[in-house]
């Protein structure tokens, strides 16, 4: 993501002020992964399949 607010950052945010929203990230990075696990939110790892993505939108 551009600018100073990463991904990780953006979700834990959102969560605040929305805490039931939806949110999934998606990292190539193992050390992003390891980071991301904390926060709560679906994670993606890169590279993932159509049919992971797709059971994570429709649900």
């Amino acid at each position: 993501m551009p600018g100073r607010l990463n991904g990780i950052a953006l979700a834990k945010k959102v969560r605040g002020t929305w805490p039931t929203q939806r949110i999934a990230l998606m990292t190539g990075y193992a050390d992003e992964f390891e980071r991301a696990r904390h926060t709560g939110v679906t994670i993606l790892a890169k590279p993932f399949n159509i049919d992971e993505l797709r059971e994570l939108v429709l649900g």
